[in-house]
């Protein structure tokens, strides 16, 4: 579980001195599309990023994101963030985990100073989140140095155009629905790899770097698919499925685009870059 709120705030060894990293072109015929493999969070010091990034995103004409960021960031998306995370029958978190999951969670917000009382009345996911961005935060790690902000920061600077894949009203229900039906579960197994998360994020972004697909395969997918089959098919396979006919449009205009979305939707067997392998499509990395 500490897998999914890792790929939910990021939907990640020594192959460095080989010049790869998780950017990659894929091609169909005269035409290409370049893809780059994101973390949703880092530090300062893990910049500047590896030279293929900018060599990317200097060649493309627009950047494709997962949703519209500018959107997602404004004030009104966060409130249906909210809305959507918040209990509207009369519950609470505190009836919807057992009273040994509950104790267990408040005693961990305590020794990490997150107020538990400020989400009563919010779903798992927002109490978790927290707790994982208060762990991040220790080192450094910060959604503000995201790939994804650096280069739509970048795209807005510099006025490329820019596309969502889904719409931030997707992006809301996949994080307000993750822990549904599997409260207690959730809880507890995130709560027990917490003290993980500062080593395990690291080591996706060293191996995120080093473009070591098998290695972020195993890091980002298969323990999430191993313990909750049905949500990793929800939040990676079934997302990958939809994006693919918009991602194939993009081989059909002149320009180049580039497609900057997690990670974990470029490794793996159900991956974008499989199925578009799978069709024939050429795809390497970018060196």
């Amino acid at each position: 579980m500490r897998t999914i709120i890792l790929w939910a705030i990021i939907g990640w060894m020594g192959l460095s001195g080989l010049a790869r990293t998780a950017v990659w072109q894929v091609e169909k015929g005269d035409r290409k599309v370049l893809f780059a493999g994101t973390c949703h969070c880092l530090s300062e010091k893990d910049y500047p990023l590896p030279d293929e990034f900018q060599r990317a995103y200097d060649t493309a004409e627009m950047i494709v994101f997962e949703c519209d960021l500018g959107v997602l960031e404004s004030p009104e998306a966060q409130m249906k963030l909210q809305r959507a995370c918040g209990y509207t029958d009369g519950t609470t978190l505190k009836d919807h985990l057992s009273k040994p999951v509950y104790d267990e969670l408040a005693a961990c917000c305590a020794s990490n100073n997150v107020p538990l009382k400020m989400f009563a009345s919010f779903k798992p996911p927002m109490v978790l989140l927290a707790l994982m961005f208060t762990e991040l935060r220790k080192v450094g790690i910060e959604p503000g140095w995201g790939v994804d902000v650096h280069f739509h920061k970048r795209a807005l600077k510099d006025k490329k155009r820019e596309m969502g894949l889904e719409s931030v009203e997707d992006q809301i229900r996949y994080v307000s629905t993750m822990a549904d039906g599997m409260e207690d579960d959730f809880v507890r197994y995130s709560l027990q790899d917490l003290k993980a998360t500062q080593t395990k994020f690291r080591e996706i972004i060293t191996n995120w770097r080093a473009g070591d697909s098998e290695r972020l395969n195993a890091l980002l997918q298969e323990e999430m698919a191993s313990q909750f089959t049905s949500l990793s098919k929800r939040l990676l396979k079934d997302r990958n499925v939809a994006w693919l006919p918009q991602i194939e449009r993009l081989f059909t205009t002149p320009e180049v685009e580039l497609v900057m979305v997690g990670t974990g939707h470029l490794v793996g067997p159900d991956s974008v870059l499989k199925m578009l392998e799978n069709k024939g499509y050429t795809v390497r990395f970018l060196r």
